[in-house]
């Protein structure tokens, strides 16, 4: 899903088909305006799906005073279909599956 800032009221309107929904790419943007919505996202999907990978889209810059990205690329798993839910030690991006949205820019390094 990448429908520039409108996935905030697209993916409130999903919860009736959670049972439905194996998995789930999201392109959150405008994380600097929209923070408080995004963790309000991220805590109603937590009931029913994982977080399987997240990569920063350096297009979008980062935060001001941080290192946070404006623009954010989540891969969401169904749990009924997940086989483990240990928590992620890897730094991000993975060498050979992720790369930079802007190849003249580098890509963003996320810690968990």
């Amino acid at each position: 899903m990448d429908i520039e800032g409108w996935e905030f009221r697209a993916l409130l309107q999903l919860p009736v088909f959670f049972e439905k929904i194996n998995g789930l790419v999201v392109e959150f943007h405008d994380l600097d305006f929209a923070g408080k919505k995004f963790e309000e996202i991220i805590d109603l999907f937590s009931t029913h799906f994982y977080i399987a990978h997240t990569h920063a889209n350096n297009f979008g810059g980062l935060i001001n005073n941080t290192k946070h990205p404006k623009v954010l690329e989540i891969t969401f798993i169904n749990k009924a279909i997940a086989n483990d839910s240990k928590l992620s030690s890897q730094k991000y991006p993975l060498p050979g599956i992720d790369f930079p949205c802007n190849l003249r820019g580098y890509d963003y390094e996320l810690i968990f």
